[in-house]
């Protein structure tokens, strides 16, 4: 049985200052995406990769380094939630406020 596993990335801005921490199979192309689809990527200077980890623990040194550092850019995991989680509450948000609209 092959084991997922993940890299831990880190996009760093000319202070050192963390602006996103992300977990990828492939921490090549998921950062080439950030490249092209997040309008902070000018302000990056420096990427930190960790070593290759199983993916449960990638996952978790991810959450531990974002709750840590406070990366300007993510969000999910400072308030204790997936992004998932959170797009789930907010459109249940969303969707109760429309109801009582």
């Amino acid at each position: 049985m092959k084991v997922s596993t993940g890299i831990v990335y880190q996009l760093l801005d000319a202070r050192g200052a963390p602006l996103y921490v992300g977990v990828s199979a492939d921490p090549a192309e998921r950062i080439r995406q950030h490249r092209f689809t997040r309008a902070w990527w000018p302000q990056v200077v420096d990427v930190v990769l960790s070593e290759r980890l199983p993916r449960a623990d990638a996952e978790a040194l991810e959450r531990d380094l974002i709750r840590t550092l406070q990366p300007r850019h993510n969000i999910a995991d400072r308030f204790g939630m997936t992004a998932v989680e959170i797009a789930r509450a907010c459109g249940q948000a969303i969707y109760r406020e429309r109801a009582h609209a």
